[in-house]
């Protein structure tokens, strides 16, 4: 893998990292609010970090294969 492909990757992932973070802190900002029902808005957030987390793993094992290490 080239440099500039590893940084084009590291900097997806740093995105993805950056995704998950905002997704999990609007979930507990909506847990916290004291909503009776903000179900289905708190398992799409969930789903949505945990989809980040997971195409984050990915690229970091794939830029890892890639530079040989």
């Amino acid at each position: 893998m080239t440099e500039r492909n590893e940084d084009k990757t590291r900097r997806i992932a740093i995105e993805l990292d950056r995704l998950d973070q905002e997704v999990r802190t609007l979930q507990r900002l909506l847990d916290e609010s004291g909503l009776d029902h903000p179900g289905e808005m708190s398992r799409r957030l969930r789903y949505l970090a945990t989809s980040a987390e997971r195409v984050a793993g990915l690229v970091e094992r794939t830029g890892s294969a890639g530079s040989g290490e």
